[in-house]
């Protein structure tokens, strides 16, 4: 420990300093802050005798939280991850779980069945309708066809009415002329 560290934790015990402290995995870890602990923050670890000195480098554990200490200073605060607890009740609850599991997945595929069968239905009946639809417009097209060419007889026969009776009265007039010219 440098001289400078030693002063100062002795003129922190001579002033009757308060530090905050956090217990960890490898021992109370005291500084000099009000607050969290944070990133930057120097440390202090006091051993069993009530000894304080700087921290070994490494990580410390603390409630959730991992604390990386370099030359007595905190470098990084992470989450701890959290460990699977093995044990017989989280064994049993696993295999409650995946029973329930198992169960209700069975009912939600009977439900999906029921539904697929009911759409499978409704599909079918509308394809009737869409059957019946298509004939439905097969008859229509049949009879407009049936009107249309009954409009065009009607049309060619009125036209050819049209022209026979113009063609005869231009004969008749022509007749006419053809005798009066000769008078």
């Amino acid at each position: 420990m440098n001289t400078f560290l030693k002063a100062r934790i002795k003129l922190a015990k001579l002033l009757n300093i308060q530090f905050a402290k956090v217990m960890t995995d490898k021992g109370e870890l005291s500084y000099d802050s009000e607050g969290e602990l944070i990133v930057g923050t120097e440390v202090f670890i006091t051993d069993a005798e009530g000894v304080v000195t700087i921290p070994e480098d490494g990580d410390y554990l603390y409630e959730d939280k991992i604390i990386t200490i370099v030359s007595g200073v905190v470098t990084e605060l992470k989450e701890k991850e959290n460990e699977i607890d093995v044990s017989e009740p989280a064994v049993e609850n696993f295999e409650t779980e995946v029973q329930t599991s198992e169960e209700e997945i069975v009912e939600e595929m009977q439900i999906s069945i029921q539904e697929f069968t009911r759409l499978q239905s409704d599909f079918k009946d509308l394809v009737k309708v869409v059957d019946r639809l298509v004939r439905e417009l097969r008859d229509q097209d049949l009879i407009l066809q049936k009107v249309s060419e009954d409009f065009q007889k009607a049309i060619t026969t009125s036209v050819a009415k049209a022209a026979t009776i113009e063609v005869e009265e231009i004969k008749n007039k022509s007749a006419d002329n053809f005798y009066a010219a000769r008078k």
